[in-house]
């Protein structure tokens, strides 16, 4: 629903989707099924891998942040029919948090030296730089968090 409101793009099949209560104790299992639902041809181990880090760079934000004061959950889908990308979608009603307007204001560049980084906000730096694309979106009381790899075969 979101993800085609963002990029326009119409899909040949509904994504894989799924929720999970936004604690620690869930997230291994958040882990385990976006490992099981990156497995394509089409993307490579590397590259799984990348998606993988970035996230549990997101993931754990969310955990430690979007819900301060009550349980929350978080939704995520991985979608294969943004031809030629793999896309992984976050989706939470917690705080509104924007981590690539954060990036940017504080003057991050994803391929800078570590040491000419700003303090703090190197998660979402590590995000860019994993990521080919990585967009957000606040809509009706939820954060939208966009990320995309390009796979090495658009077939």
């Amino acid at each position: 629903m979101y993800a085609r409101a963002i990029w326009g793009v119409m899909r040949k099949k509904a994504a894989e989707k799924t929720q999970f209560p936004a604690n620690l104790d869930s997230f291994p299992d958040m882990m385990k099924w976006i490992r099981t639902h990156l497995t394509s041809p089409h993307l490579s181990k590397v590259d799984s891998r990348k998606v993988e880090l970035a996230a549990e760079e997101a993931l754990v934000n969310i955990i430690r942040y979007a819900y301060p004061d009550q349980n929350g959950k978080v939704d995520l889908e991985i979608d294969f029919q943004h031809i030629p990308y793999i896309q992984l979608a976050i989706i939470d009603q917690g705080v509104p948090f924007n981590p690539v307007e954060k990036f940017q204001q504080e003057g991050g560049k994803p391929h800078c030296k570590l040491e000419e980084q700003p303090i703090g906000g190197l998660g979402i730096r590590f995000m860019m730089q994993l990521m080919d694309e990585v967009n957000y979106k606040r809509e009706q009381n939820t954060n939208l968090l966009i990320m995309r790899k390009k796979s090495f075969s658009s077939e």
